[in-house]
This record gives structure tokens, sequence and C-alpha cells, in this order.
């Protein structure tokens, strides 16, 4: 409950950024962050033990939750801007599992995961591309 009103203290340079590269009619692109822990998932011994968390907490959980309302803000900065946004979060609740295969730490990707990204995004980018 204590992170139910987080917001990111980085949120407000990110929009800057949106911002800046929306000039001249820039097609900005916000992409969301799939992490190792999620919060309806319990993690898996192999988890626990290639997860990094931040040292204020050793609740999975917690860390879960953070990356949840990081990417609640991306999801709702890039309505307010009319960014186009890539789901990587939603994505990878199904297309990356087990998720104790696919990822070393808590968010990055092994080989194999990357590919998966990869190929993912580049699915969705040709979408977004306006045809001439």
């Amino acid at each position: 409950r204590s992170l139910d009103g987080y917001v990111p203290w980085f949120l407000n340079d990110i929009e800057k950024i949106v911002d800046a590269l929306a000039v001249n009619d820039r097609h900005v692109v916000l992409v969301t962050l799939p992490g190792l822990f999620v919060p309806d998932e319990e993690p898996s011994p192999r988890a626990l033990e290639i997860g990094h968390l931040p040292q204020f907490t050793e609740n999975p959980y917690f860390l879960a939750k953070m990356v949840v309302k990081y990417n609640e803000s991306l999801r709702d900065l890039a309505r307010k801007k009319h960014s186009q946004l890539i789901d990587l979060a939603a994505w990878s609740r199904t297309a990356v599992q087990p998720r104790d295969r696919y990822f070393f730490d808590s968010l990055h990707l092994y080989d194999e995961g990357q590919e998966l990204i990869g190929a993912y995004m580049s699915e969705q980018l040709r979408n977004l591309i306006p045809a001439k």
C-alpha cells in the first residue's frame, strides 16, 4: 500500500524529453519496462537467487509494484502526450515465461530474451510507421 500513490521522481524529466523530441512532428514512442518480478506471481527460487532488490527492501513484491507504477506512469504520459507506446511489460506477461529463464537479474535479459524483445519491437515499430 505504501506505493499506491508512487510516481517515479524522474517522470518530469521523461516528460521534458518527450516534449523536446516531439518538436517538428517527430514521432515519440515510449516503451514500458518488463521485470523479473511481477506482483501476481510468486517468484521462483531461481528468481529470488538472481534478482537484485533495492537496498531499502528485501521484498520482491515491493520492486514489482514499483515497476508496475513506473509503467502505469509511462502509459499515462503516452496518453497525455499523444505518444505511441510499446507495452513490453504487458507483452512479457505471456511471451517471457518462465521469467527466470530469460532474466539474469531483476531487469536485464539474456540474449534470448533480448532477441524476443527485438522481434516484438520491430513488429510494433513497423505497425507505427505511416505508409507513404
